[in-house]
C-alpha cells in the first residue's frame, strides 16, 4: 500500500518512532502506512475539511444562502462559476471573474463566494443552483500547517502501538 494525501509520510514516521530500523526493513511498512492512511482521513473528518487539493478540477454545487453570498468548501483555484437562474438542472449562466470575489479577501482557503459591487448577477436561491469548478481542499501537501502533520503522527503512533 502507498500512502495517498497522507499528512505523515512512511519514512518520517519510522525515523521518529522506530528508530535504529534500517531503511531495508519494510515488513511492518504496509501496516505503517494504513495507519497513517486512516489517521489522515480521520483529521479530515474531525475537522470536517480535507487538507490537500484535488489532484483535477472537480465540480461542486451549491445552494446560496442569499443573492450575494455563497458558502463554499475550501476553494484553491476556481476555473468556472455557473448558475442556474430556474433550478431547472441547467447552469446556463457563466459568471466571469468581475462578476465575483473570493473570501476571505486576505485569508486562506476561500470559503465562500461573495458579488462584486459592479457584478452582473446575483446568486439564485434554488437548491443546487450555484456550480463551481476547480481545485478543491485546505493547501497543497508541501505546505501542511505543522499542527495537522504532527497530530497525524502523534495519532498514528498510538495506534500503531496498540
Amino acid at each position: 500500500m502507498t500512502i495517498t494525501n497522507g499528512y505523515a509520510d512512511l519514512a518520517g514516521f519510522k525515523t521518529r518512532f522506530i528508530p535504529g530500523t534500517p531503511s531495508t526493513d519494510s515488513a511492518r511498512d504496509a501496516e505503517i502506512e494504513k495507519v497513517v492512511q486512516g489517521v489522515s482521513r480521520s483529521i479530515d473528518e474531525y475537522c470536517h475539511r480535507v487538507f490537500y487539493l484535488s489532484a483535477a478540477d472537480e465540480s461542486r454545487y451549491y445552494t446560496a444562502a442569499e443573492y450575494r453570498k455563497c458558502f463554499t468548501d475550501d476553494i484553491n483555484t476556481l476555473t468556472t462559476l455557473k448558475t442556474d437562474e430556474d433550478g431547472d438542472g441547467v447552469y446556463e449562466v457563466t459568471w466571469t471573474s468581475s462578476d465575483y470575489r473570493l473570501m476571505p479577501l486576505n485569508g486562506t482557503p476561500k470559503t465562500w463566494v461573495e458579488l462584486r459591487p459592479n457584478g452582473n448577477y446575483s446568486f439564485p436561491t434554488v437548491l443546487g443552483g450555484v456550480e463551481i469548478t476547480g481545485k478543491f481542499g485546505y493547501c497543497a501537501l508541501a505546505s501542511l500547517p505543522d499542527q495537522i502533520r504532527e497530530a497525524c503522527y502523534i495519532q498514528s503512533f498510538r495506534l500503531w502501538m496498540r
